[in-house]
């Protein structure tokens, strides 16, 4: 009877460490979606941040090869500052969302790192746990085997 619960028992922690083993792997998965979702988003700010760049210097050489003919205007100068400037705070705008996106991302992935530490910890422990009951499950295997020895010498 004690061989039958210690085989139930065994069985047990096996599906247990299966099932910890399991989700360890979909939580390395997690993460490792997370980073190159991160790395993508970092990279598209990059991308646009330069975009937005090539914006800015197209504007100031649109101002520097139209200044001298509308230098004889002051309002159209007014006019195209106001644009100007516009569009250098609508891009600072941009700027400043792209940062927080990033610092949020940043955040989730530090997250996610910590969440995996934590469950690595477990499955280490878990695994001494799997080390300690293959030892006993091996020291079963051999009780079982002298006792079948002593059944089958028993005369019928």
């Amino acid at each position: 009877m004690k061989v039958h619960i210690q085989t139930i028992l065994n069985i047990c922690l096996v599906i247990s460490i299966t099932f910890l083993v399991f989700q360890n792997n979909q939580l390395k998965d997690g993460l490792k979606t997370a980073n190159e979702f991160a790395q993508l988003s970092v990279d598209k700010s990059w991308d646009r941040m330069n975009d937005m760049e090539k914006d800015i210097n197209l504007n100031s050489s649109f101002i520097e090869d139209n200044f001298s003919y509308t230098s004889n205007n002051d309002a159209n100068v007014t006019d195209l500052l106001f644009d100007v400037d516009k569009e250098i705070k609508r891009i600072d705008r941009d700027i400043k969302l792209i940062r927080q996106t990033n610092t949020l991302f940043s955040q989730e992935v530090l997250n996610n790192s910590d969440s995996i530490e934590e469950h690595k910890e477990l499955f280490d422990f878990v695994e001494g746990v799997l080390a300690q009951n293959t030892g006993n499950i091996n020291i079963n295997k051999i009780a079982i085997e002298n006792l079948n020895q002593r059944f089958l010498k028993l005369p019928y």
